[in-house]
């Protein structure tokens, strides 16, 4: 089940979290900077059981400094509950075009919590960072905007993502002053990017079509209107696999509706869109040739 939340900073100052799935806060910046709305923002997430995550924005001062600042001032209240990302940019980053640096920072921070940070960039840059390994562990939060018309609506996914890459959260519009996002994983498995070592050791995994089809036919989704509203640029990939499951068509009708959406650019590419087709992966890739 996708979740449609929102990631603010200090910009945004006392943000209410209203009925988003979920919320990311930036928390620290270099080694020197506190944003004073991050707690005020996140207590309302926890309050309110929601998914919620805390970010530090990295200028390049030094990867131990940094990592050390981060943990030093959101840890003892956040760590292994809220999910810890890095936000790698290159405005004020004097580090950016060394991708070893964000991968030395990332390997510093799971020494220190048995935790693996989320990696926030764009998908260029998550393009140059591959070659490091560090998709090898970390999952990608993706920015990116084919509309930024401050719409709710999730656009194409039009972008071209490595093979190594788990994208778990989009970015996808950053119009009107509130950065809005769509997360691929579901509350459950959110929980076990921000604490892996919790009672459960099953792997996360990304939502794949098939686990929305049967929360669709369990009724989780309504009908009609409401239904393509919730699930977006997929609406039409679950109906064709709810329709194979209570067998209104074929097999093959499924595979060629899919084939159509992936053509369509609604389910990615790469990693991303193996997750999203599961089993089906395989039938669909062959008929696209």
């Amino acid at each position: 089940m996708a979740l449609y939340g929102a990631d603010v900073s200090s910009y945004q100052g006392r943000f209410n979290i209203g009925n988003l799935d979920f919320i990311i806060a930036k928390a620290t910046e270099g080694v020197s900077y506190i944003n004073p709305f991050c707690d005020y923002v996140l207590q309302q997430a926890i309050s309110k059981k929601k998914p919620w995550g805390f970010y530090h924005y990295f200028t390049g001062i030094g990867y131990k400094q940094e990592v050390d600042y981060y943990l030093k001032n959101t840890w003892k209240g956040y760590g292994r509950k809220g999910l810890p990302c890095f936000d790698w940019e290159p405005k004020s980053n004097r580090e950016f075009d060394n991708g070893s640096y964000l991968k030395n920072a990332t390997d510093y921070f799971h020494d220190k919590t048995g935790v693996w940070p989320v990696i926030y960039c764009t998908a260029e840059t998550a393009r140059s960072l591959s070659s490091t390994g560090i998709f090898k562990n970390c999952a990608l939060w993706c920015a990116g905007y084919p509309y930024n018309d401050g719409s709710w609506n999730v656009p194409p996914f039009i972008y071209q993502l490595p093979k190594d890459v788990t994208m778990i959260l989009w970015q996808f519009d950053a119009a009107n002053g509130l950065d809005k996002d769509i997360s691929y994983i579901d509350a459950k498995t959110w929980d076990k990017y921000c604490n892996p070592s919790s009672e459960s050791s099953e792997p996360a995994k990304t939502t794949t079509l098939e686990s929305l089809a049967t929360d669709v036919i369990n009724g989780e989704y309504g009908s009609g209107y409401e239904r393509a509203q919730k699930l977006g640029k997929y609406a039409q990939s679950v109906q064709a696999i709810v329709n194979y499951q209570l067998k209104a068509i074929s097999y093959s009708s499924c595979i060629n509706t899919l084939k159509v959406e992936v053509l369509k650019g609604n389910l990615g590419n790469g990693a991303l869109r193996k997750s999203l087709l599961g089993a089906y992966y395989n039938d669909v890739q062959n008929l696209i040739g």
